[in-house]
């Protein structure tokens, strides 16, 4: 009997073990397989909407601010632009905010300053299996049985921009301007549609930066977070954000 419970004890320690082991192997050290790229934007293909009128007041030539004039692309820099998520969960009692970041963000813009009628964006790419949340832990799940991101088919999630709508006519230097843009986010193998919010400004002549912002759910995507046992509440809704900095 005694020698029963003692190899039944030890058939536990090396399951454990190897349940342990596996979770590591399956959740990779969730370094980049390469540098972020994206698709070069098309230039033939117009997203934008007819951009809204707005009154201006005329003032003397020498005070009306610059205007960068003709189509040019505009790059997102990686390093400099951050995507991220956040949620909410309850962790040992407290409700905290769950905020994960990865600077492995890469897309091009179009536009013609002077005629935002022009404007397109091309698919936005991001590595998911460099997001980071400050915990280890927590990193390991999202990048095993979460996201799957370290899979090397599930590495990267990307934005397919459909149609752009509220762009003004036209932006200065130093101007800050509003739109939306509509798109298709595929994470994993499920495709889902989403709208982003932008606040976006001509920081200068060959630079913009801005923040982009969309609200999906855990079943958006088919995403199902199995909590450890500190862990419970995790919030259905997810925040997710671009903070970028696009230059020509």
């Amino acid at each position: 009997m005694k020698n029963a419970l003692k190899w039944g004890g030890l058939a536990i320690v090396v399951a454990s073990i190897v349940g342990v082991a596996a979770f590591f192997i399956r959740s990779g050290s969730g370094e980049a397989s390469a540098p972020v790229t994206a698709p070069p934007v098309s230039t033939t293909t117009t997203l934008a909407t007819a951009p809204e009128t707005t009154q201006t007041t005329e003032v003397p030539d020498e005070e009306t601010p610059a205007t960068a004039s003709g189509s040019r692309i505009f790059s997102i820099v990686p390093g400099e632009s951050e995507a991220r998520f956040i949620l909410q969960e309850d962790l040992s009692g407290s409700r905290i905010d769950v905020v994960g970041t990865t600077t492995e963000v890469a897309g091009e813009i179009s536009a013609d300053p002077g005629d935002l009628s022009t404007a397109t964006v091309g698919t936005i790419v991001i590595n998911v299996r460099t997001l980071s949340t400050g915990n280890s832990f927590r990193d390991r799940a999202i990048r095993g049985n979460i996201l799957d991101s370290a899979q090397d088919e599930f590495e990267f999630s990307m934005f397919e921009p459909t149609a752009i709508s509220g762009l003004p006519e036209s932006v200065s230097v130093g101007e800050s301007f509003t739109f939306t843009i509509e798109g298709d986010l595929t994470v994993r193998d499920v495709t889902s549609p989403v709208v982003f919010d932008v606040e976006a400004n001509m920081t200068d002549a060959d630079s913009v930066t801005g923040l982009a912002t969309t609200t999906v759910t855990q079943s958006d995507f088919g995403i199902s977070i199995q909590a450890p046992a500190q862990v419970a509440n995790i919030s259905e809704e997810i925040v997710l954000e671009l903070d970028f900095v696009a230059r020509a």
